[in-house]
């Protein structure tokens, strides 16, 4: 109390996030949650002890194709931005978004800047419906209202841009149930299987209908000529064959099989083109590589996983951070590559607890990769500037804990002298992203 009446949360904390609510937001925490560390003590003693593990950030040149491909779409991204107007960045924190991924997909890997297609490369058995057919099925299973069909539409065909619920980034690969709600592709399969596999079915994440990965839904895209801008890119993509971080991965696998050949590694990536190029490209190799994606079935995940685990010729684990982040032991490996920074550092620290937790007995290295003078350089510099400023959060209230005073009354913490600076929306820091 009374923080758990709705209300009181929202005008306390929720409406104030943004505006010196997070420090309050800490100190509730700090009172309520149990934390275990890795480096926690017991009566002088260390509960859990684990090998040492080194992480780096490796930054990478990109090539001179992609280099030139990576100008012109941050070129665009500048221009669109630009014609949003200043006032209107709270509201259109999705649509800037938008601006960054292709930017983002370029710099994990050179071919995986995604086009419209008719087919979804991670999942090619889903049903994909003409726009008239799938209209009438979304007409069939009760979906009405004009304005919200049209909703649908535009988030399948690309054209305006919502958010997955269950990952809260902007929809890749968007599918639809039959109660019309869009999600990407992978996290409703991923959902789905989690509970219960996709025979069986799961509750759709807003509406709790029962939904199954045969019933999900695509949009066919129509065939269009291709405008100047299409071609060029097309053109582009085709000059820069293997992406460098595609490549700078084989050549430490490589390397890594040479010292040790029972070594194991396991990759992680947000995109399904650049998670399909590294399968593709380890496996031309004859390296021993298994892969798991949102789409794959609860058994095709299990044998996946323990030919990892089991199979001394099957070298390389290839993950989606989507699917693969959580809930996962893979301690057979040793080494975790990270093809991208993430948006949101919480994902790629579980991702790194897949191989560094109870259980692993072997030193672990962590290595991320970052195309260097790209957008991927400003997101780390952008986290770092939120850690700090959590981290001033968490030192003024514990001074506040620590002095004779006593507490401050809660509806006025935020407007105490000596405040912390109020951290940027998810808008600002867009613009901080592009500007930059």
């Amino acid at each position: 109390e009374p923080f758990s009446d709705t209300g009181c949360w929202n005008q306390l904390v929720g409406k104030q996030l943004h505006a010196g609510g997070i420090a309050v937001l800490s100190m509730i925490m700090q009172d309520i949650v149990m934390r275990h560390t890795k480096t926690q003590m017991f009566e002088g003693s260390a509960i859990l002890t684990l090998p040492p593990r080194t992480q780096s950030v490796r930054m990478l040149e990109m090539s001179a194709a992609e280099k030139t491909l990576y100008n012109e779409l941050e070129a665009k991204a500048k221009e669109r931005f630009a014609a949003i107007p200043v006032h209107a960045h709270a509201r259109e924190t999705l649509k800037l978004m938008s601006l960054l991924l292709p930017l983002r997909q370029l710099c994990s890997d050179g071919t995986a800047v995604e086009k419209k297609t008719t087919e979804d490369d991670d999942a090619n058995d889903r049903k994909s419906f003409p726009r008239k057919e799938l209209l009438k099925k979304l007409a069939a299973a009760g979906v009405t209202g004009a304005e919200h069909i049209k909703e649908i539409l535009a988030s399948l065909d690309g054209s305006d841009e919502s958010q997955c619920t269950v990952c809260m980034d902007v929809v890749d690969s968007p599918v639809c149930t039959p109660c019309g709600h869009v999600f990407c592709s992978e996290c409703i399969t991923m959902t789905i299987a989690s509970s219960g596999g996709s025979s069986a079915g799961g509750p759709c994440p807003i509406c709790r209908t029962l939904v199954s990965e045969s019933n999900l839904m695509q949009l066919q895209l129509e065939s269009a000529p291709n405008a100047p801008e299409d071609l060029t890119r097309e053109k582009a993509l085709a000059g820069i064959g293997r992406g460098h971080k595609v490549l700078e991965l084989l050549r430490d696998l490589r390397a890594m099989q040479r010292n040790n050949p029972k070594e194991k590694a396991v990759v992680f990536t947000s995109f399904a083109k650049t998670h399909k190029a590294i399968v593709d490209c380890l496996s031309s190799r004859k390296i021993g590589v298994v892969e798991l994606r949102g789409s794959m079935t609860q058994a095709a995940r299990a044998k996946a996983l323990k030919r990892f685990l089991e199979d001394d010729k099957i070298t390389v684990f290839a993950l989606s951070l989507r699917s693969g982040a959580c809930g996962l032991t893979l301690t057979a490996a040793s080494r975790c590559y990270l093809m991208e920074p993430c948006t949101n550092e919480g994902t790629e620290l579980q991702a790194m607890n897949r191989i560094h937790r109870m259980g692993q007995s072997k030193r672990v290295k962590i290595i991320t990769f970052v195309s260097k003078g790209t957008i991927e350089e400003r997101l780390l510099q952008l986290r770092q500037e939120r850690k700090d400023k959590a981290k001033a959060s968490d030192t003024q209230h514990g001074k506040a804990a620590a002095s004779d005073t006593g507490a401050v009354p809660v509806g006025r913490q935020e407007r105490g002298r000596g405040q912390v600076r109020p951290t940027r929306t998810f808008s600002l820091a867009t613009h901080f992203l592009i500007q930059v």
